[in-house]
Order: structure tokens, then C-alpha cells, then sequence
């Protein structure tokens, strides 16, 4: 049963990280094409100021299906596009089925562990009642993500499951420190990519004012079309790479390796049982997949 239930747990895992790659690609098209019709349409409008003579000091006719009004016509056709893209993705919920599937699999793990560890609720039960407890909490585990849409998919790794019974020495091991070196990593990546995407937006909104500025000057007035559209992209940048999202899991992965790091010093001193270890191990690990579910679902449905 424990090898079923880990299979389940890896299933989900293959499925969320697949999931997590369409929901950053959704995310990148959706963008590329709001900032391509933004740059379109203030190119129309540059190149369609309607010229003066010299001489009349009176506007000069542009033609009807020129090439502002061609460009024009392009760009709203990539804003619809990009507009129905972005209700497809919706519709999809790529990112919705990510964070279901994300939340089975670490769920069902988490019953794993305390299984092979026989501690609560598979402690003081017998073999039987633990077995077909296990399957039911790795069966409710995995409810959620198949009402969102998420379908399991095979496995290719060659992670094993934990032994049966497992000491403190290898849940240490291979459990602990392995999510603790893999929250540090996430923190740092994190961090660095909000950084990174701050600096974007900020690089392109002081480019808009540049622009700005520069089309007040006699002769640079069409450089002021140019404003909406990098203005345009600087806004997308914000909405669309989830920039609060990084910064919000940059804290939370660095908080968890510091709990974790707590938990195994705590243990080293004798100041909790190897009962103690796996239990409280697994309920913070719990907590922190509860606290992410929530607030990854709240910031899916804001998008």
C-alpha cells in the first residue's frame, strides 16, 4: 500500500510541474501579445500625424487605407487575440490545476511519511486499519485536483518511496534536509526573479517618461504615441509575471528552511523523540502546503 500511495503522490507531482509549465507559457503568450499590439498601435499613430505644408500651414490629407490605417487595423486584431487567449487560459486553468495538483502530491507524501513512520493517525492501529487508512487519505488528497481538471500522469523518476519501518536517520536524511535545501533554493530563485521582473517594469516605465518628455520638444512630437504602448507593456509585466507572487514565496520558502533547520537542531539536542521529529515535521510541512494552496488559489482567481 505505502509503494500505491507514493506512486499516486509522484503521479501528481509530474502532473503539477506540467501544469506549472503551461501556466508560465499562457502567461508569456498572453504578454507578447498585449505588448506587440500596444507597440502596433503607437507606431500607427506616429506615422499617421497628419503632416503640415510649408507654405498652407494646413494639415495635409492622409489616405484612408494607408499604412497607419493598416497598422492600426493589425494591432486590433492581436489586442482581440490577445484578449481571447487570455479567456482560453481562463478557461483552461492551467494555473488552478497546477496548484491542485502541486497540493495532492505533497499531501499524499506527507501520509506516506507518517505512514512508513507508523505515527498519528497510523499509530496504535493495526497493519490492516493503517493500509486502507493510508488509502483513503491519499484518495481524499487527490479529490481536489481531479474536480479542478488535473489529470495524474506517469512517473519516469526513480525516487523511491521510504522504507518500511522508517528510522529518524533516514527521514532526517532524505526527507528534512532534502526540503530544506529545496525551500533555500526556491527562496533565492525567487527573490532573484521579483528583482529581476521589478527592474523590467521600472526600466520601462522610466523609458515612457523618457518618451514623454522627449515628444514635448518641438519636431519629437509622434514620439509621444510611443508612450501608451511602452506604458502598456510595463503594466502587463506587473500583472502578468506575477511579480507579488515571487516575493510572497521568496519569504515563505525562506521561513520554512529556517523552521526546518529548527526541527532538526531540536532533534540533535534530544529535545524531541523520533515520533516527535516525524510528526511535527510533517504537520509544519502541512501547514506551509495549506498557507500556499490558499493563497495561490486567491491570487489565480485576482488574475
Amino acid at each position: 500500500m505505502l509503494k500505491t500511495a507514493w506512486n499516486a503522490a509522484r503521479e501528481w507531482a509530474v502532473e503539477a510541474r506540467r501544469q506549472q509549465a503551461a501556466a508560465r507559457q499562457h502567461a508569456q503568450v498572453t504578454l507578447c501579445l498585449a505588448a506587440l499590439a500596444a507597440i502596433l498601435a503607437g507606431i500607427a499613430v506616429g506615422i499617421g500625424a497628419p503632416s503640415v505644408s510649408a507654405d498652407a500651414q494646413t494639415p495635409t490629407a492622409t489616405l484612408p487605407l494607408g499604412w497607419p490605417s493598416i497598422i492600426s487595423l493589425v494591432a486590433g486584431f492581436i489586442a482581440a487575440a490577445a484578449a481571447l487567449f487570455g479567456r482560453f487560459v481562463q478557461q483552461g486553468s492551467a494555473d488552478k490545476k497546477w496548484v491542485a495538483a502541486r497540493a495532492a502530491a505533497e499531501v499524499s507524501q506527507s501520509q506516506c511519511f507518517r505512514y512508513a513512520a507508523r505515527v498519528a493517525p497510523y499509530s496504535g492501529i493495526d497493519d490492516a486499519a493503517a493500509a486502507l487508512l493510508l488509502d483513503q487519505n491519499v484518495e481524499a488528497a487527490g479529490k481536489m485536483a481531479h474536480e479542478a481538471g488535473a489529470v495524474p500522469r506517469s512517473d519516469p523518476s526513480a525516487r523511491v518511496a521510504p522504507p518500511q519501518p522508517m528510522d529518524a536517520a533516514w527521514y532526517r536524511t532524505n526527507r528534512l534536509e532534502d526540503q530544506r535545501q529545496w525551500y533555500r533554493k526556491k527562496s533565492a530563485a525567487n527573490d532573484q526573479a521579483a528583482g529581476r521582473l521589478r527592474l523590467l517594469a521600472l526600466t520601462f516605465g522610466l523609458i515612457a517618461a523618457a518618451l514623454g518628455l522627449a515628444g514635448a520638444m518641438q519636431g519629437l512630437g509622434y514620439l509621444t504615441a510611443g508612450v501608451g504602448a511602452v506604458t502598456t507593456i510595463a503594466g502587463g509585466i506587473a500583472a502578468y509575471s506575477n511579480v507579488e507572487r515571487h516575493a510572497y514565496l521568496a519569504a515563505s520558502y525562506s521561513g520554512m528552511a529556517s523552521a526546518i533547520a529548527s526541527l532538526l537542531g531540536r532533534h540533535e539536542e534530544k529535545l524531541l523523540t523520533d515520533a516527535q521529529l516525524v510528526d511535527q515535521g510533517e504537520t509544519l510541512m502541512a501547514a506551509e502546503y495549506a498557507a500556499w494552496t490558499q493563497r495561490m488559489l486567491g491570487s489565480s482567481d485576482k488574475g
